[in-house]
């Protein structure tokens, strides 16, 4: 329930930082679902990323992956780790991140 929850307030926070308040533009995104959605479970899927920002992922990475894996099959979405001098400095952040991880 909390790996939900926490999925859940990530992609829409993520949704409203990149689709309401700033222009959001992808390409190729219906590919990324179908890599995503259509390769067998024991398969891993590598993706590449040029971005700004700690914040990119997980909140880029949230906006990205179909609603219907963040919302029903929350052990699937996963992203990167982040380096563990920038996000587990402090302990509410860290708490909060640690919780989101799925490996490690």
């Amino acid at each position: 329930i909390l790996r939900r929850s926490m999925l859940a307030g990530v992609t829409i926070l993520g949704t409203a930082l990149f689709k309401v308040f700033n222009s959001l533009h992808t390409f190729e995104l219906a590919r990324l679902h179908n890599a995503i959605e259509q390769r067998p479970h024991n398969v891993g899927l590598v993706t590449v990323m040029n971005h700004r920002s700690v914040l990119d992922d997980p909140f880029l990475t949230a906006v990205l992956i179909p609603a219907r894996i963040i919302f029903t099959e929350p052990a699937a979405a996963r992203w990167g780790l982040c380096g563990a001098d920038i996000c587990f400095r402090n302990a509410p952040p860290g708490s909060f991140l640690r919780a989101l991880l799925t490996a490690g």
